[in-house]
């Protein structure tokens, strides 16, 4: 049995475990109360972070995209990146977009299990069976995608 108690590498206190924030299928080594004190006193080094996330997961959805041609599949919308989306045509393992774009080798291979479509024909894919069907026939079409290096 677990004991009820764990001590803050950060402040040294044993406090009760309701008061440390999960992380993973753990806990964090911080309580919140050092965690909340860190974070007021060095905001800076908190946005850096979220920026550095940020400008990976575009540099990688931007390379993602270019692979897919760069335009919707299904209309050819092309003016802005945010506005395209990842349609799962296969079996999805994961989601693209947000917290798994930072990794590209994992991104690559699930992002060949989808095709490239604006945001308006994304949404039709799935609220009408003419744009299921369209996707898929365009998937077929596109599923000789090379990688070159």
């Amino acid at each position: 049995m677990e004991s009820s108690l764990k001590r803050c590498l950060r402040c040294g206190e044993a406090r009760p475990r309701s008061e440390f924030n999960k992380r993973g299928s753990g806990l964090q080594s911080w309580c919140r109360r050092c965690c909340s004190g860190y974070n007021k006193t060095h905001p800076a080094s908190r946005a850096r972070n979220y920026a550095l996330r940020r400008g990976t997961a575009a540099r990688n959805k931007k390379t993602l995209v270019g692979i897919h041609g760069g335009e919707c599949l299904l209309c050819g919308y092309d003016r802005h990146m945010a506005a395209l989306d990842f349609h799962h045509v296969c079996s999805k393992d994961r989601g693209l977009g947000g917290n798994n774009m930072y990794s590209m080798s994992s991104s690559l291979p699930e992002s060949l299990k989808t095709i490239l479509v604006c945001s308006n024909c994304h949404r039709g894919i799935h609220n009408d069976e003419a744009f299921a069907s369209a996707a898929m026939v365009a998937f077929n079409d596109t599923r000789d995608i090379t990688v070159v290096n």
